[in-house]
């Protein structure tokens, strides 16, 4: 195993600590700078490699490309079958790409200016992702922040708002191995940043889904 990848299963390990002393709810989540530090290994696991390697002796199952098909169109209906109004992903977007899901959360769940406070909308989004995934354990689950043209220092803020919705998905009871942060910063906006609908749409965290395949 490499050294990179020791690095980030302490990492995680201590994310586990950490979170378990932190009052996660249905309200704002105030941020954690010790979160945002240890959650940094959780960037480094990738599905490709070595690190598929990892996430196989972790006991993820591999799926062949034929049941991977079944596979995500069984977890692409039921994410959709929760998008409906009242229900726990009410706004979410399901994309599905190929034997990818894409998930993009609606603008009542963004973040606030500068900030990776987890809002009570979040949190119930979150939630309902995570009883889901719990059951589909062969799914990768990519955390990309995301953030607007007038917050400062984007990239890592965008990078700590996935290290914390990734903490957050772990703490409820997905396995680190299953899961990546990363940001894009403010280089893949929704909206347009002149304005402040715009601009609440791109302070987000969008989730891609991928099957572990042979």
């Amino acid at each position: 195993m490499k050294v990179q990848q020791i690095k980030s299963r302490l990492l995680i390990l201590l994310t586990s600590l950490v979170i378990s002393n932190v009052s996660f709810a249905a309200a704002p989540v105030a941020n954690s700078p010790s979160i945002n530090t240890v959650t940094k290994g959780l960037a480094e696991t990738t599905i490709d490699g070595t690190s598929k390697a990892a996430l196989i002796g972790a006991g993820v199952g591999q799926l062949t490309n034929a049941a991977a098909n079944q596979y995500m169109s069984n977890q692409e209906n039921e994410l959709r079958t929760q998008t409906a109004p009242n229900l726990s992903l009410e706004g979410v977007s399901v994309i599905r790409d190929g034997n990818r899901i894409h998930l993009i959360l609606p603008a009542q769940a963004s973040f606030t200016k500068d900030s990776t406070d987890t809002n009570a909308d979040l949190i119930r989004i979150l939630d309902t992702i995570a009883t889901i995934e719990r059951k589909y354990n062969s799914t990768f689950i990519n955390v990309t922040g995301n953030a607007d043209a007038s917050e400062s220092n984007q990239n890592n803020l965008g990078l700590r708002r996935a290290n914390n919705v990734a903490a957050y998905l772990q703490h409820q009871g997905i396995p680190y191995e299953r899961l990546q942060s990363n940001s894009k910063g403010a280089r893949n906006p929704l909206g347009s940043n002149d304005n402040t609908k715009g601009r609440t749409l791109n302070r987000r965290i969008d989730i891609t889904l991928i099957p572990l395949t042979k």
